[in-house]
């Protein structure tokens, strides 16, 4: 009986592991494995449930991961011929306060005309990943293939960021990557874009190890955003110190809605683990907590997947859930306007020094390619040259209408393209919510 199977890029395995069967996955060029012990089904209605993989299921997800090399779309199982459609314009008010949906860019008339203009002071917030190491090993992480893992230079970021100041940088997430609170230097970078260069300053994190951000530096967050991961007494190993709550930083949950989490036991029940959260919410003092789709699933299964995150919701009677609706597809432009107002500087090698530090144009790379790992075409420039990226000396390497099928913010995109080529002066007046959250975060 057959349980080694290989496309050109992975080689997935079906294994029995202390009387449980698992699949596993092998990346050929990384040679990095994971394994995954479980599947979902979704029905007509919505209704999910997660199940261990038998090798009689197993062997169905292998063969239709091998098609595509996507194992995400593979472990979801849709229980119903009845097509679907959402409407992901239909966004929650929340989801225009606490995430990058584009209608933030409505405020930043000044970043656009400098577009326009050619004058190269466009950049309102970018996202840095210093650290490539993490505390977690989740199955689903959107880099879980990285060969090596890097760590940008304290020096390289600051030179970094004092270019982007000059260019209009009023805001800096740190992100991962890997955990940014693991970064050594965390509280001198912290230091440095809060105190000393005067920037607004925010972190996503998995809430284990904050603790390493000193007291006084924890004050210095306008937002934290914890990124949920189930395994084994995770919800004992998120701790937010009471210096991020007394500082009035906001404070959100985020919780990716699919199989590909370290579950342990038979029995895995969704609505669960979303009261567990709320509990931590609750302790915490959390304003929000947002549930969204591994993007890496694909096709109709997505959209079932939306179906159970509205269903599952449906079962708790707390305003501070929202249902992320982010989805992706190919753009139908040859520019990523987004890249020159929020770049990326992540913590991969750059091609052309070989050094951690690595300019992209977005944070979302990864899903363009289930491999899970930032492919050199996207590369737009070493930091210490951001400058000329943004002066266009340098011109991407990619077509994001050829290169980006996987890409998340095409609704921002055609809006900075309406922003940029519109000549009315009531364009930046119709903002769906005026009272918009943390402006400078786009």
């Amino acid at each position: 009986m057959k349980n080694h199977y290989e496309n050109s890029k992975s080689i997935y395995k079906l294994e029995l592991m202390d009387g449980d069967f698992f699949i596993t996955r092998t990346v050929k060029d990384t040679g990095l494995k994971t394994k995954f012990g479980y599947y979902m089904e979704i029905d007509a209605h919505g209704n999910s449930i997660i199940k261990r993989i038998t090798p009689k299921i197993g062997r169905i997800i292998i063969k239709e991961a091998l098609l595509n090399d996507n194992l995400s779309s593979a472990l979801i199982f849709i229980k119903s011929n009845r097509k679907i459609k959402i409407n992901f314009k239909d966004k929650d008010t929340l989801e225009h306060l606490y995430t990058s949906t584009g209608e933030k860019f409505l405020c930043h008339k000044d970043s656009i005309e400098s577009f326009k203009k050619g004058e190269g002071k466009t950049v309102i917030s970018t996202h840095i990943s210093p650290e490539g190491a993490c505390t977690l090993k989740c199955p689903y992480c959107s880099v879980a293939y990285r060969s090596i893992f890097n760590r940008i230079g304290l020096g390289t970021i600051k030179k970094y960021i004092n270019i982007l100041k000059k260019r209009g940088l009023k805001a800096v997430i740190l992100t991962g990557g890997g955990e940014p609170a693991l970064y050594p230097k965390i509280n001198e970078l912290i230091e440095f874009i809060h105190d000393e260069s005067g920037l607004e300053l925010a972190m996503i994190s998995n809430g284990t190890i904050l603790n390493r951000i000193s007291p006084k530096n924890r004050r210095k967050f306008q937002w934290l955003r914890i990124s949920t991961n189930i395994f084994d007494g995770w919800e004992n190993r998120i701790y937010i110190p009471p210096e991020f709550i007394n500082a009035n930083t906001t404070i959100g949950f985020s919780y990716i809605f699919t199989p590909e989490h370290n579950f342990s036991g038979d029995n895995i029940n969704q609505k669960d683990i979303i009261a567990k959260i709320i509990k931590l919410m609750d302790k915490f003092g959390a304003k929000y907590l947002r549930i969204l789709p591994n993007c890496l699933v694909k096709g109709r299964k997505f959209n079932y997947m939306h179906l159970a995150i509205d269903k599952l919701i449906s079962f708790f009677d707390d305003k501070r859930i929202f249902h992320q609706l982010k989805t992706h597809c190919t753009p139908d432009y040859k520019t990523c306007y987004q890249s020159y107002f929020r770049p990326y500087l992540s913590e991969e090698k750059n091609p052309i020094n070989g050094k951690p530090g690595t300019v992209f144009p977005c944070d979302s790379l990864v899903l363009n390619d289930s491999i899970k790992k930032f492919a050199e075409k996207y590369f737009l420039c070493e930091p210490e040259r951001i400058g000329d990226y943004l002066d266009g000396k340098i011109k991407p390497k990619f077509n994001p209408k050829v290169d980006c099928s996987g890409c998340v913010f095409v609704n921002n995109n055609k809006l900075l393209s309406k922003l940029i080529n519109s000549s009315s002066k009531n364009i930046y007046k119709h903002r769906k919510n005026k009272n918009i959250l943390h402006k400078n975060f786009v």
